[in-house]
């Protein structure tokens, strides 16, 4: 059985694609998981090694706890594949011996600065020059980043719920961060169409909101649904995960993936928009070019990112609601699957070694 290491500067479940992978694989290889306890609940996988340091990555003192950590460990543990999430001073594992280590980016820098994206995105790409071994979770961002030709890429997925998708009326949901995302003008883009058309059945139509972000972002949340006057439709819930979401995602019917048309939003494919589509939702979508790729008339629709077209979109749905299969839409998005992603990419990638 190969021995796999999984690197990333947080704890297990910090990153999703992280998580699946050592979920996914943890009955075929052995795995290891080295990261940051981060002063909360310790978050476990069975059946895996996981190596915590307490506290956080951002600090000098941790960050070279964590360098030696990762030193230490591949020198005394004979592992086949290592693969490490990318972060700031990664090139220095690779200067002290990691070569044939996997870099993995799963993303360029997402920051309002113009200034910081340039100089953090030049430092990814410039970091990379160090693996020989790399992979990208697109291939527009690959470009983007100016990353080697060589570079894997290994797409995102999401988790499919053998479930059928058991809502009834018409139920939008916003599931994950609200950090850049402008979240609020979905609420008023929502309370938009509850008042141009009149509705008053707040039990059949609703809007779920689940997620974090800081305490700014949660507080124009919270006052925008009492400013719209929406609170018997629109409900904020805070952070909930997995399994737990499951039964949000089965008992809703529209998600809602709304994504601010930016430049450095371009190439991050949505983790929520796989999350909807593999649990047979209807997606309400911003025209993002990763989003162009995966959302047509039969899963849901593209909008602009302005309040009205964003309501447009809303009434466009809810007027054609019955034209939507659900089941469909849940089946053919199979594909997306983290078991499918895993069992096409990533094995491979491993057995490669």
């Amino acid at each position: 059985m190969k021995k796999v290491l999984f690197v990333n500067p947080g704890h297990i479940k910090s990153i999703t694609d992280t998580y699946a992978y050592c979920k996914y694989l943890k009955n075929k290889y052995e795995i290891t998981y080295i990261g940051f306890e981060e002063n909360q609940d310790q978050f476990n996988l069975e059946g895996i090694t996981i190596i915590y340091i307490k506290g956080y990555g951002n600090s000098l003192i941790n960050k070279f706890k964590f360098f030696r950590l990762i030193l230490k460990t591949t020198k005394e543990a004979n592992f086949d594949f290592v693969f490490i999430n990318y972060y700031k001073g990664v090139f220095l594992l690779s200067i002290f011996g990691l070569k044939n280590a996997f870099l993995d980016i799963r993303s360029s820098c997402i920051h309002s600065s113009s200034i910081n994206r340039f100089v953090f995105n030049k430092l990814i790409a410039f970091e990379a020059l160090f693996f020989n071994n790399i992979s990208v979770i697109s291939a527009g961002l690959k470009e983007f980043l100016g990353i080697s030709k060589r570079a894997y890429i290994l797409p995102l997925g999401a988790d499919f719920v053998n479930e059928k998708n058991n809502a009834n009326g018409f139920k939008l949901l916003y599931v994950g961060t609200f950090h850049e995302r402008n979240i609020v003008n979905t609420i008023r883009a929502f309370a938009k169409f509850i008042n141009d058309y009149n509705i008053t059945d707040y039990y059949n139509v609703t809007f779920t909101i689940i997620g974090n972000g800081s305490d700014l972002d949660i507080l124009k949340v919270t006052q925008s649904i009492i400013e719209t006057k929406m609170s018997k439709f629109i409900k904020y819930l805070g952070v909930i995960r997995y399994p737990e979401l499951s039964n949000y995602l089965l008992s809703h019917n529209v998600g809602v993936s709304y994504i601010p048309i930016r430049k450095y939003f371009k190439f991050q494919p949505p983790t929520k928009t796989f999350e909807y589509m593999l649990n047979g939702l209807v997606v309400i979508g911003t025209k993002t070019f990763e989003h162009e790729k995966l959302i047509n008339e039969s899963n849901g629709i593209l909008v602009n990112d302005s309040i009205n077209e964003f309501s447009e979109g809303i009434k466009i749905v809810y007027d054609n609601f019955e034209n939507y299969n659900l089941n469909k839409i849940q089946s053919t998005s199979a594909k997306y699957s983290w078991e499918n992603i895993i069992t096409t990419y990533l094995i491979p990638l491993i057995e490669s070694v």
